[in-house]
């Protein structure tokens, strides 16, 4: 029987202190600390209705380490490492600076979300009303401008430097990234962030046009599989209470229905936006118990979306996976209350 305590324990025996467990896949997989899985995880134990007082003070331990990815009100993706964000144990990669990112939306939009923490939600509303398409300070890479309906004034991926943003220097956008945000405008009622309206209207044609099944890549440089972006949707609109996507309920069941699932990740995506929309045929797709020896999938990725290059960036072989198999402990404990 694998219940509610059997969970826990595999939960408990994944964090480390600070963290629960991450790993960066290439040709193999490297452990490392990532705020984003962390932050992730957060965010699922707070919709569980029970936990143990030892998860409980797993979550303090992990909100208070969060904090060492934060300068001011940005949020990046690794650990500041002499000021500067770079991945644990790529030693070649960190210095070269091929791995040295920007904050971005993502992360700020998430952590505060995880932390429930509303006190920087002004500078970060500034930042998302800046960092927008407008095809004067940035525009889109080609794989994108010419797959996906019109995005002027949709929210971009990442927080690069003002004195760099001139003319039409090439950002991304990613629909999940858009739904964090989303989620964050509405969970500190900032509806009326510059932005928002925009990227509601994009959401919406993407989903009513298929685009996550014909070019998940298109319109998720970040998250390029489509089971993953259902779910991470379906959880931003139903837990952020996005009102005005609600009516896309019927077509991301469709669209659901449709993806294949390749791993243990993605079959809990499908039940997870089962049960986020009262649907019992997808909730109950596949028996909990299927899953006591947890195989991980891929929760995101670090892909080269150059617009040059695109071809390489959509390669299994030329971009970084994150699994991470707590992510996936914390999503069967929620499924299984």
């Amino acid at each position: 029987m694998l219940d509610a305590e059997i969970i826990e324990r595999n939960l408990l025996a994944l964090f480390d202190g600070e963290e629960w467990d991450c790993a960066r896949v290439l040709l193999n997989a490297v452990p490392e600390h990532n705020q984003f899985i962390t932050a992730n995880i957060l965010t699922i134990l707070s919709h569980c209705k029970h936990l143990s007082p030892d998860l409980l003070d797993a979550t303090q331990s992990a909100k208070r380490s969060l904090i060492q990815y934060q300068r001011g009100h940005q949020v990046y993706h690794w650990r500041l490492k002499n000021g500067i964000s770079l991945p644990d144990n790529a030693p070649y990669l960190n210095t070269l600076r091929l791995m040295k990112l920007d904050p971005d939306a993502d992360c700020t939009a998430f952590q505060a979300l995880a932390l429930d923490d509303a006190s920087r939600i002004d500078a970060i509303v500034q930042d998302l009303e800046f960092y927008r398409l407008d095809n004067a300070r940035f525009r889109l890479p080609d794989f994108q401008r010419n797959a996906l309906p019109d995005a002027t004034g949709a929210f971009l991926v990442w927080f690069p430097p003002k004195a760099r943003c001139l003319n039409q220097k090439i950002e991304q956008l990613d629909i999940v990234v858009q739904a964090h945000i989303l989620w964050l405008l509405q969970r500190f009622k900032r509806l009326d962030c510059d932005g928002r309206n925009e990227t509601i209207r994009f959401l919406q044609s993407v989903i009513e046009r298929d685009l996550i099944l014909k070019n998940p890549y298109a319109v998720s440089p970040y998250y390029p599989f489509s089971m993953v972006i259902l779910y991470a949707l379906s959880r931003a609109i139903v837990w952020g209470k996005i009102e005005s996507l609600w009516d896309m309920r019927e077509r991301i069941l469709t669209l659901t229905r449709k993806a294949t699932c390749a791993n243990d990740l993605e079959r809990l995506c499908l039940m997870s936006i089962g049960k986020f929309w009262n649907d019992d045929d997808l909730r109950q797709a596949y028996p909990i118990e299927s899953f006591r020896r947890m195989k991980t999938g891929a929760f995101y990725a670090a892909t080269n979306a150059h617009p040059y290059f695109e071809w390489l960036s959509r390669s299994r072989w030329t971009r970084f996976e994150f699994h991470s198999k707590a992510l996936q402990w914390a999503m069967l404990k929620w499924l299984a209350e």
